[in-house]
């Protein structure tokens, strides 16, 4: 069967990669990426994780240790969960949220695209000062229903305990608290460099995110539309 133009226009896109520091909203943009692409699978550590979780595989049962503890997740166990949805999935293409998270990672999930077969990737970073992300976290909502109970979500107009969406409840995420946030920060300030090096410079592009997130995904579309040579 002959591919659709649609088919074949999304098979010519790049996998994507969204970057940034927590609360510079990170959320927001993958939603409107994979609003614009239906063809594309979100990515996200946490979601895989529970999945494995879930179905209580051997994977998890290597990471859990770490996970109980707080601890940092060895890094080849983290793109071990991105490698499984590119078996499980191998003519999607992605929308990564977060991930990598530190220069070796950034290296692995590099390599790992390449040898999927994709040689074109676009960096969406979104650029946020210390300030404009502490604010944000402390005026933060989530909902419990939506996603997964941690993206940010927006109020009901008669109701602003509720989710605009679903109705659920909206409460602050566990982790939205000034010390273990600012140390969020700190960790994403000293990692960033390093990612950033695994990429080449064209791959990359900086995003302002204290823009509005209508201007934010504007500035992704034409990132995006520029790489496939638009």
């Amino acid at each position: 069967m002959a591919q659709s133009s649609t088919e074949t226009a999304e098979a010519d896109l790049p996998f994507v990669i969204v970057l940034g520091p927590p609360a510079s909203g990170k959320s927001t943009l993958v939603r409107e990426i994979l609003a614009d692409h239906a063809s594309f699978r979100r990515f996200v550590v946490r979601h895989q994780l529970a999945r494995e979780k879930s179905n209580g595989t051997p994977l998890w049962e290597s990471i859990r240790k770490s996970v109980e503890k707080g601890r940092w997740i060895p890094d080849s166990l983290v793109v071990e969960l991105f490698a499984r949805q590119l078996r499980a999935y191998p003519s999607a293409r992605m929308v990564l949220q977060g991930l990598p998270a530190n220069g070796a990672q950034a290296v692995m999930v590099r390599d790992l695209i390449h040898a999927h077969g994709v040689r074109t990737k676009l960096v969406l970073y979104l650029d946020a000062s210390d300030d404009v992300c502490a604010m944000r976290m402390r005026h933060r909502v989530v909902c419990t229903t939506c996603d997964d109970g941690r993206a940010p979500a927006g109020a009901a107009p008669k109701a602003p305990d509720r989710c605009i969406t679903c109705g659920g409840l909206l409460e602050r995420r566990p982790d939205d608290n000034e010390s273990v946030f600012a140390q969020r920060l700190r960790t994403h300030r000293r990692n960033i460099p390093a990612i950033f090096a695994a990429f080449r410079p064209e791959e990359i592009t900086v995003l302002d995110a204290k823009a509005t997130p209508e201007a934010v995904a504007a500035s992704a579309r034409v990132a995006l539309w520029t790489l496939r040579g638009g």
